[in-house]
């Protein structure tokens, strides 16, 4: 009987410490490809892409004025559609034409069809379907069962373990070391090869990324607190086997 709980430790054990390090990253992602998210990444980046003076603004606006005469939606195809209702191009300025445009190009790429699914996505290495709403919805959808079985894991792995106190530091040292990656998130710029720290999309990602792991403090604290109670506890038994003797 030793054997097999020695057995459905170790794997409990590995299962549980494997989904939990799975449901992080996967909450992270889903929070950093949240549509405010992105619009916060990649609306400065659209914006020096399309540099536009104060000339073209104003040539710009004009051409929209004047195509919205006799239409209540314009679409132009830019390398990818984008579509401009005329109810906005009356309320349009110069000093706001940029966002706006901006906006709409962020809104095609993101709420784009890629029709694939998420494994197909990553596996084409398609960068913009990794920026969309469908990827996002995707791994939503993974996280629920990802979570459910973490659940479960942790809850077999903790039913598993004999003594109060061997649960209490098991679960404590698994919590401290999958929170340790939101200390070290500023330093993932260093690690990364050439091309991609040079990158202005990585280059504007990653500072957004600490933000996105901050529930890991929780976890982080959670596990110092386990750690706590179980030190009590070790101290506690020493004290009434010194009274006992």
């Amino acid at each position: 009987m030793g054997i097999f709980r020695t057995i459905g430790k170790m794997l409990f054990s590995t299962l549980f410490i494997l989904s939990l390090t799975l449901t992080i990253l996967l909450l992270a992602l889903i929070k950093i490809t949240n549509y405010e998210k992105i619009k916060e990444i990649a609306i400065p980046i659209i914006n020096s892409q399309l540099n536009l003076t104060g000339e073209q603004k104003t040539l710009a606006l004009q051409y929209l004025k004047y195509k919205c005469e006799n239409e209540s939606k314009i679409t132009f195809d830019i390398g990818i559609n984008i579509t401009i209702d005329c109810k906005d191009v009356s309320y349009l300025k110069e000093e706001n034409l940029s966002n706006y445009l901006a906006t709409k190009i962020l809104d095609s790429v993101y709420f784009e069809k890629y029709n694939c699914k998420l494994l197909e996505c990553i596996d084409m290495k398609t960068l913009m379907s990794f920026m969309s709403f469908d990827f996002n919805k995707s791994l939503k959808e993974i996280f629920n069962y990802i979570f459910i079985a973490t659940i479960v894991f942790g809850i077999v792995y903790f039913v598993l373990i004999e003594t109060i106190e061997n649960k209490l530091l098991s679960f404590a040292t698994i919590f401290i070391l999958t929170s340790l990656p939101y200390f070290f998130s500023d330093y993932l710029f260093f690690l990364l090869p050439n091309k991609f720290s040079k990158n202005e999309i990585f280059a504007s990602i990653l500072p957004k990324i600490k933000p996105q792991l901050d529930f890991l403090i929780y976890l982080f604290i959670l596990g110092l607190i386990l750690l706590v109670v179980y030190f009590a506890l070790i101290l506690k038994k020493r004290r009434l086997l010194k009274k006992n003797k």
